[in-house]
């Protein structure tokens, strides 16, 4: 037998490597229509491919797959009945990485609002990877606990 570990059919593997057995698979989707800017598309896609770059040996480490599509819709009409309010955007797994964002103008067509993207307090015209890497993390992991602070307001004098 050849070095099988974490494969899940090492009999089968005829004495050389396999690949380990994915844990998990995450759907990234970048969605958006013929409307949208060229050069939107290509800088999110760009981002996107940095993030999954990024994330590669954690990925491979943690036996993660993305499948990563993109996504082009006929027109706002097909995505107004899919429910997307805004486009460009990216899902993971279903879930838009960022269900609020800011309105803004497209250069390409000044009567349509597209989505802008906002990361640590400032406004963006496409994702950052960090935006996009955070996301992703969180779909593997599970969106974080807030958790209260409590506060004393015994004047120190607390048991």
């Amino acid at each position: 037998m050849g070095n099988c570990s974490g494969c899940s059919s090492c009999s089968t593997c005829g004495g050389g490597t396999c690949e380990p057995e994915i844990t998990k698979v995450l759907k990234l989707n970048m969605v958006f229509d013929e409307e949208t800017d060229s050069e939107k598309c290509d800088a999110m896609d760009g981002a996107v491919n940095e993030a999954l770059e990024s994330m590669r040996d954690f990925l491979n480490e943690n036996r993660i797959k993305i499948q990563y599509n993109s996504v082009k819709l006929i027109n706002r009409e097909q995505a107004d009945l899919l429910g997307f309010e805004n486009l460009p955007t990216i899902l993971i797994n279903g879930t838009d990485i960022q269900p609020d964002y800011k309105e803004n103008t497209c250069k390409c067509h000044p009567d349509q609002v597209i989505k802008g993207w906002i990361y640590m307090g400032m406004e963006m015209d496409t994702p950052p990877k960090e935006l996009i890497t955070d996301a992703l993390i969180e779909a593997i992991y599970g969106k974080p606990e807030k958790k209260e602070l409590e506060v004393c307001d015994c004047s120190g004098e607390c048991s």
